[in-house]
């Protein structure tokens, strides 16, 4: 089975204009959060050590994000197929 799986990732210097789901590193946490909801992702899980979690849904052909801030900026930023079904 082809889980499409693989992930993209953008840490600490945004580069040009180049943004993932329109997010880039540097950007106000406030208004990533915004932009996340606003592309259809919810909260799935997250804390200051490790990251926060964002999901499309449950299943085959969900994404995720997920981003580390400090100082209410992003900092890391990631994007991955998102499959909690096993069977």
């Amino acid at each position: 089975m082809n889980l499409n799986a693989g992930s993209i990732g953008y840490k600490d210097v945004q580069v040009e204009d180049i943004t993932i789901f329109d997010l880039y590193p540097g950007m106000p946490e406030e208004e990533a959060l915004k932009t996340i909801e606003a592309y259809g992702f919810y909260f799935l899980d997250g804390s200051e050590e490790s990251g926060n979690v964002y999901i499309t849904g449950n299943g085959l052909g969900n994404r995720a994000i997920w981003y580390r801030a400090e100082d209410g900026k992003l900092t890391n930023i990631s994007v991955y197929p998102y499959c909690a079904y096993a069977g």
